[in-house]
């Protein structure tokens, strides 16, 4: 592994500009050091990996999107969820994603990162940060202030489940109820396991408020 790690920094050291071959190469190098979990060489490769996605770069934005949908799913799966390091090392590497993304505009894909952000937050518990993520995922759902855009319809209702799992988690139980009563008012095909979400919770406030059809029908 230590010779293919000096073999793809010796690219980097060949290369002038952001080429592709420098883009694969600092790809490979992400790779290798996750699998041998020394994070701060992760978060150093990631930091020059993420200049390849800017303008200026040969790389395109198709390769640039899979390449860093890729390797933030490799880190995530590789920290399980844990503490420590790993945890942090894989919260940073987002954050520096979201980051570089908003200064390329690509709005659609700065959605997805935070919302793997807010997702990997939830599950290190991080709450403080996450609602932090999720205010700005809402605000990105607004066409002015307090208005939703109704063309991001199903990204809106995404960041409502994860609001609804944060206040769930948090016993936070007031705010469920129009939380739950929002996400259902959306015109929008949702993913299920989003939609799963928002069913389980309001079928919970449902079975508090004594509304035993319609919890019922919430949960099947």
């Amino acid at each position: 592994m230590a010779d293919a790690i000096e073999g793809f920094e010796k690219v980097l050291e060949l290369e002038t500009g952001k080429t592709e071959w420098g883009f694969k190469a600092l790809k490979r190098l992400c790779k290798l050091v996750l699998q041998k979990k020394q994070y701060s060489k992760v978060l150093a490769y990631w930091t020059k990996f993420l200049e390849y996605i800017k303008p200026g770069s040969s790389v395109s934005p198709n390769a640039a999107e899979k390449g860093v949908n890729t390797l933030l799913d490799l880190a995530s799966a590789a920290g399980g969820g844990g503490s420590g390091a790993a945890s942090e090392t894989i919260t940073k590497m987002y954050e520096l994603a979201v980051k570089a993304l908003t200064e390329t505009k690509n709005q659609k894909m700065l959605f997805i990162v935070n919302s793997k952000l807010a997702q990997a937050l939830y599950d290190t518990r991080q709450f403080e940060r996450l609602e932090k993520v999720i205010g700005e995922m809402r605000r990105w759902c607004e066409v002015s202030p307090g208005v939703d855009d109704p063309k991001k319809g199903a990204q809106l209702v995404e960041v409502l489940a994860l609001e609804i799992q944060m206040r769930t988690t948090l016993g936070q139980t007031r705010a469920l109820k129009d939380l739950c009563n929002r996400a259902l008012a959306v015109t929008a095909i949702s993913k299920p396991k989003v939609l799963g979400v928002i069913r389980e919770c309001g079928g919970l406030m449902n079975m508090h408020e004594h509304e035993w059809l319609k919890a019922r029908q919430d949960f099947f």
